[in-house]
C-alpha cells in the first residue's frame, strides 16, 4: 500500500515580504488589528525591512489596494484589516459583502495569500473583544494564516520537482521547451547572431527529448521576427526602455508577451505562472517579483476577457 502523501505549511518564512493594508475607518478598533498582526509576524521571524503597512479609508476601498499590492509582485503575501459594524441600515451588508468577495477575487486572480483580518460585528464591543481583549487578536490571526500559506505553497511548489507535471493543455514538452527558449534567446539577444544559426545549435547541441521541439522551433523563429510589436507591448509597463532590462528578464517577458498575443489556447494564468517560474531558474534572486509584476498586467491588457474585462 502506498504511503499517504501530506503536505503543510508552518509560520515560518522568514525571507518572505508581507503587506498589511489597514483601515483607518474603525481605528480604535483597526490599530489593535495592526498591532497582533505585526506581533505575530515579528515572532515569527519577518523584520520590519520585510514590512510595509498601507493606510486604507475604508473597508469598501480594501479590495482595490490588495488587488494592486498583489499584481505588483512584490510581496509573498498579503494581510488586510479592516473592522465594519452594524448600524441601523443596510450599509452594513454593501460594505461587508463588496469587502470580502473583492478580496478573495484579488487573490485568485493573482495567485497571493491574502490573510483576512475584516471584523464583521454587530456591536462595538464584538469587535473590541476580538481586537485582542475577550476572543483573541483576529490581526493576528490573518497574519498567521498569510504566514502558513506562504510556507504551504513553497513546500506544494517543492514537492512537485522533479515529477514533471502537465503545466498546460500542450503538455510538460512545453514547460522544458520554454526553458531552452529562454536560453536561447539570451544568447540571440546577447549575440545578434542569426535565430536560425542558433536554433540549429540548440536542437542538434542539447538534450531536447523532453521538450516540445515543434514548439521551440515555432517560438525561436517567431518571437525575433515579432520583436518591434512585443517589445511595444511591454514597453508602456516598464519605467525603463526595454533594452535597459536585465537580459534573462527581458526575454523571459517577450516570451510570455508573444504567448498572450499568439497562442490563446495556453491559459493566461499558465503564462504567468511558467514566466515566474523562468524567474526563479535563471533570474536574479528577486527577478521573479519583477517578472510576475509585469507580466500579471500585461494579461490583464491583452486576455482582459480571461479575468472578467
Amino acid at each position: 500500500m502506498s504511503e499517504l502523501r501530506t503536505i503543510e505549511g508552518n509560520l515560518r518564512a522568514d525571507d518572505a515580504r508581507i503587506a498589511i493594508a489597514v483601515t483607518r475607518f474603525n481605528g480604535f478598533v483597526t490599530e489593535a488589528l495592526l498591532t497582533g498582526a505585526l506581533d505575530t509576524l515579528r515572532r515569527s521571524g519577518v523584520d520590519d525591512d520585510q514590512l510595509t503597512v498601507v493606510r486604507v479609508p475604508g473597508c469598501y476601498e480594501l479590495p482595490l489596494v490588495v488587488d494592486r499590492l498583489a499584481a505588483s509582485g512584490d510581496f509573498d503575501a498579503i494581510v488586510a484589516l479592516g473592522c465594519v459594524i452594524r448600524g441601523a441600515t443596510a450599509h452594513f451588508d454593501y460594505v461587508a459583502g463588496e469587502c470580502s468577495s473583492g478580496i478573495a477575487a484579488a487573490m485568485q486572480r493573482h495567485g497571493v495569500p491574502v490573510g483576512f483580518g475584516v471584523l464583521t460585528t454587530d456591536t462595538i464591543e464584538q469587535a473590541l473583544e476580538r481586537a485582542g481583549t475577550k476572543a483573541g487578536n483576529k490581526g493576528a490571526d490573518a497574519a498567521g494564516s498569510a504566514l502558513e500559506m506562504v510556507s504551504l505553497l513553497r513546500t506544494a511548489c517543492e514537492a512537485d520537482d522533479g515529477r514533471d507535471p502537465a503545466r498546460d493543455s500542450a503538455s510538460a514538452g512545453r514547460h522544458h521547451a520554454r526553458r531552452l527558449l529562454i536560453q536561447a534567446l539570451y544568447q540571440w539577444q546577447i549575440s545578434g547572431d542569426d535565430p536560425g544559426d542558433i536554433l540549429l545549435q540548440f536542437v542538434d547541441g542539447r538534450d531536447t527529448s523532453r521538450a516540445d521541439t515543434d514548439y521551440f522551433r515555432e517560438l525561436m523563429r517567431a518571437i525575433p521576427a515579432e520583436i518591434e510589436a512585443i517589445d511595444a507591448d511591454i514597453a508602456p509597463l516598464l519605467e525603463r526602455q526595454v533594452a535597459m532590462v536585465d537580459p534573462v528578464e527581458r526575454a523571459i517577458l517577450r516570451l510570455a508577451c508573444y504567448e498572450l498575443r499568439e497562442r490563446r489556447e495556453v491559459p493566461a494564468r499558465v503564462v504567468i505562472d511558467e514566466a515566474v517560474e523562468l524567474a526563479k531558474a535563471f533570474g536574479a534572486e528577486q527577478g521573479h517579483r519583477f517578472v510576475n509584476g509585469v507580466v500579471d498586467r500585461l494579461a490583464h491588457r491583452i486576455r482582459a476577457r480571461e479575468f472578467g474585462g
